[in-house]
């Protein structure tokens, strides 16, 4: 039964471990940070997001795998329990998470052979609807001044569709960019090249549209419409990326003529 299963560099598993910790600590104090009236849903975005990020950035398996898709399942699918209530119970999860030794942790990481039956891939429609849907989301948080609950949103957003959906090769490798820009400090530490810098708020913006065209061109002869969009970026903040990056993800035409 361990056939399939490759080992993790120790050091590796302990940067990971790091890591989840500091997203959980950053996860915890953001919540204490918004504002104490009307926040259920700005407090889903948090909790969901840093559950999302773990799952697809970390990798566990086995338990921790399982109950974050227990987690995430129950949220999405429990129509009749109160938002309130939903959330309480990713704090718990999470909160134990926190609470997670690394000798618990340590064995919960691992590469495997094993692959899965890829979901059935989704429609541009769906993938247009629920960016437009976030879009909104993003613009009442603006229009009523709640600044501090943007950035989490835009992560969640690509963390959402690369959870939810079966995508394009295409859009995945976009959406992955996203992420990976987004996690800068993380993937600078797992020793890929740096995209974006924190400290003086500027992108590679050659190396992130050489991403985006390597994304999109073999897919080009198929798709005559499908087109790089890297010029098309504004590169003034890491929202603004975002922003105009999910705007182009809506435009991208995946039509076969």
């Amino acid at each position: 039964d361990t056939d399939t299963i490759i080992p993790i560099d120790p050091s590796e598993k302990e940067l990971k471990f790091r890591f989840m910790r500091e997203w959980i600590r950053e996860c915890e104090t953001s919540i204490l940070r918004l504002p104490s009236n009307d926040n259920t849903g700005m407090i889903a975005f948090v909790y969901l997001g840093v559950l999302l990020q773990i799952d697809y950035l970390i990798v566990p398996h086995r338990l921790i795998s399982r109950k974050i898709t227990q987690k995430l399942t129950d949220y999405f699918n429990e129509d009749t329990k109160l938002a309130q209530s939903r959330n309480a119970d990713l704090q718990i999860y999470i909160t134990s998470l926190s609470k997670l030794s690394y000798e618990e942790f340590a064995p919960q990481l691992y590469n495997t052979l094993m692959t899965f039956e890829p979901m059935e891939r989704a429609s541009h429609e769906e993938i247009i609807a629920f960016i437009n849907e976030s879009l909104v989301k993003v613009r009442w948080y603006k229009n009523n001044r709640y600044f501090k609950i943007i950035g989490a949103i835009y992560r969640y957003i690509a963390l959402y569709l690369l959870y939810t959906f079966g995508l394009h090769p295409s859009l995945h490798k976009l959406l992955h960019l996203i992420v990976e820009i987004q996690n800068c400090d993380y993937m600078k530490a797992l020793g890929y090249t740096s995209l974006y810098h924190p400290s003086d708020n500027s992108f590679e913006t050659r190396k992130i549209k050489k991403r985006i065209d390597d994304a999109i061109a073999p897919y080009k002869m198929q798709y005559k419409q499908l087109e790089s969009f890297g010029d098309k970026l504004s590169y003034q903040s890491l929202d603004e990326f975002s922003h105009s990056f999910y705007l182009q993800i809506k435009h991208l035409d995946f039509t076969e003529l």
